[in-house]
């Protein structure tokens, strides 16, 4: 998973990357040393259990907020123009909407191999393909700013389905991932 956001207590911008390894801590080590070798403002890789995993990230949702997450999805490779642009858009909106800082984007790189291998209509869970999940979670305080982060929440999915779509019609693109929606149906989608 990465995760652009501007986290408690310094608000300052950063990339969270989340990676995971079903094996052994020395494993993963090894697997992941050429990332791991890139220079960065903190690493903490140790084996976790599952629930600690899932729980990394809560305390951005702390009890409290306003809270509305829009859903899209991605089809990798991502351009760095437009993974640029999300981080653009993400910090335009906290420096317009201050209140709102806790927002965050996150894209799920999770290995669709396993997906693929059933068909896009075969369940009642479509969405089969080399899609993946682009999450908009806005955050804020003030009734004042329900409106524009709502907007700016469904702006974001709207950026997430053109870019998909514009990606889905390339000619190296395979069927199902062609017929695949570009909505994170866990979210409120349009």
């Amino acid at each position: 998973m990465v995760g652009l956001l501007a986290p408690l207590p310094a608000r300052q911008p950063v990339m969270i990357i989340a990676v995971t390894y079903l094996g052994s801590e020395a494993e993963a080590i090894s697997h992941y040393a050429e990332f791991l070798a890139i220079p960065s403002l903190m690493q903490d890789v140790k084996a976790r259990p599952y629930p600690e995993l899932n729980e990394m990230l809560n305390g951005q949702a702390e009890y409290g907020y306003r809270r509305v997450m829009k859903g899209s999805s991605f089809l990798p490779p991502l351009t760095v123009d437009y993974a640029e642009s999300l981080f653009d858009d993400l910090l335009d909106f906290h420096k317009r909407v201050p209140d709102a800082a806790n927002s965050a984007i996150l894209l799920e790189w999770i290995n669709p191999r396993k997906n693929m291998l059933v068909g896009q209509r075969d369940t009642a869970f479509p969405n089969r393909g080399k899609l993946l999940n682009f999450a908009i979670g806005t955050t804020w305080t003030d009734p004042a700013n329900d409106t524009v982060c709502r907007e700016w929440a469904r702006e974001m999915g709207a950026k997430g389905r053109r870019e998909v779509e514009k990606s889905q019609r390339g000619d190296d693109v395979d069927a199902v991932t062609k017929e695949g929606s570009a909505e994170y149906v866990n979210y409120d989608c349009e």
